[in-house]
């Protein structure tokens, strides 16, 4: 008789491992949303001279990040 070396549960990953990740990612998907909100609002009340030039990738690359993760 062959038992597995290896215990199934085992193999299959551990669930609360498992779920812990995926809860981390859906928090910094709602971090990164958040973020992306609040530079969007500051870009449209904050005078030009006043942005910070980085401002601008940040939120490009926020969008990109949210757009290929939903």
């Amino acid at each position: 008789m062959d038992t597995p070396s290896v215990d199934p549960q085992t193999l299959a990953g551990d669930p609360i491992a498992h779920a812990a990740q995926n809860e981390a990612q859906a928090e910094l998907y709602a971090a990164a949303c958040e973020a992306m909100r609040l530079l969007e609002s500051r870009q449209q009340h904050v005078p030009a001279e006043y942005l910070d030039g980085r401002e601008h990738k940040v939120l490009r690359q926020l969008r990109d990040a949210i757009r290929t993760n939903s």
